[in-house]
């Protein structure tokens, strides 16, 4: 199980035809689709970011991956990007192509991070009882099941929430605000609605702290190509909330397989007293309820108490993985670096 690694700004674009084609034959993840990683490896990678690609025709394989110092190998993992750029297309024997990644690696290689993998996708909780492996929880995610109608579901929400949202509604109607929500899929939009976006995020705190995204830094650049691209494939879309004519909300979504993945939300925080983001996620979902296309909303962010616990109870673990080469290179971490954290990948 050889693998070839290429300087990834040099060819990734000649190899994206078969990064999708190797997707679809696993999940076909939106998060793992060519376009998301383009232009992830255009605006974030560097020259010393690889693509490795194993030939095989019965282990087929595809890894972005960066050397982080004294023999030690991780997947390519950028802060916009919620999973790990990894793709081994048979699920038989995923040790033994770990394997092969790793001593095909230039150097010696050590070990090999696999970063913020998620239990629902992928085949790698069979590594789970491996010695020379470790499973490291990551973060709790969220999910939402699109089952029956929207009143159902609100139903069973919290009576927190339902009281949040009714109030600021009641309070919008009083005082004359009319509130309107629309969702932007055209590519030629875009341009315009990151902006929007990053005016957005640079009222608030983000603003202040210098790390909003805007129309003019590499983030923004970013979003836009991003979105651009996976409009032109009617996967990629931004809901915006309105009071009266100003937009004081909006949510960046991908979807595919009957999924839609909420990828990141900015508010006006001068509008918090309004509660913004609560009225955009109530009214996006109860499009996404009517959507019959749709079976489920993934968050990929991290739990938060008070808000995501309020619109769902359906959590799951991700987690990273570290694969080293000899157990002497597991029981020297453990003595140097301290004994790692045991746990198990959650199903």
């Amino acid at each position: 199980m050889n693998w070839t690694f290429y300087k990834v700004q040099e060819v990734f674009q000649d190899y994206q035809q078969q990064w999708d084609d190797l997707n679809a034959t696993i999940d076909n993840h939106v998060l793992l689709d060519s376009k998301f990683w383009g232009a992830l490896v255009q605006f974030f990678s560097n020259e010393k970011t690889l693509l490795g690609i194993s030939e095989s025709r019965e282990y087929p394989g595809m890894v972005l991956v960066e050397n982080v110092g004294l023999g030690m190998w991780s997947t390519f993992q950028p802060s916009q990007a919620p999973i790990g750029p990894i793709l081994l297309g048979n699920p038989a024997n995923i040790e033994a192509q770990m394997r092969g990644i790793l001593t095909s690696l230039p150097g010696y290689a050590l070990g090999l991070g696999v970063t913020q993998q998620d239990p629902s996708f992928g085949h790698f909780h069979t590594l789970e009882t491996h010695q020379t492996v470790e499973m490291k929880s990551y973060m709790k995610t969220a999910r939402i099941q699109v089952e029956g109608d929207f009143d159902e579901y609100w139903d069973a929400r919290e009576n927190d929430v339902k009281s949040t949202v009714h109030k600021r509604l009641r309070r919008l109607e009083r005082e004359g605000i009319d509130v309107s929500i629309d969702v932007h899929r055209a590519p030629e939009d875009m341009q315009r609605c990151i902006q929007h976006y990053g005016n957005l995020e640079e009222s608030g705190w983000k603003g202040r702290e210098g790390t909003a995204v805007t129309s003019e830094n590499i983030q923004g650049k970013f979003y836009r190509h991003l979105l651009e691209n996976m409009c032109l494939a009617g996967e990629g879309e931004i809901y915006s909330l309105r009071f009266n004519d100003k937009t004081v909300a909006q949510k960046i979504c991908l979807r595919r397989n009957r999924m839609i993945v909420f990828l990141k939300m900015a508010y006006d925080e001068s509008y918090r007293h309004l509660s913004p983001g609560y009225i955009l996620q109530y009214e996006i979902l109860k499009r996404v309820f009517g959507d019959t296309q749709l079976a489920y909303v993934e968050t990929y962010g991290r739990v938060n108490e008070g808000w995501t616990d309020r619109w769902t109870n359906d959590f799951r673990t991700m987690y990273h993985i570290n694969y080293f080469r000899h157990m002497s290179v597991v029981l020297a971490k453990n003595v140097f670096g301290g004994k790692p954290k045991e746990t198990s990948v959650p199903g």
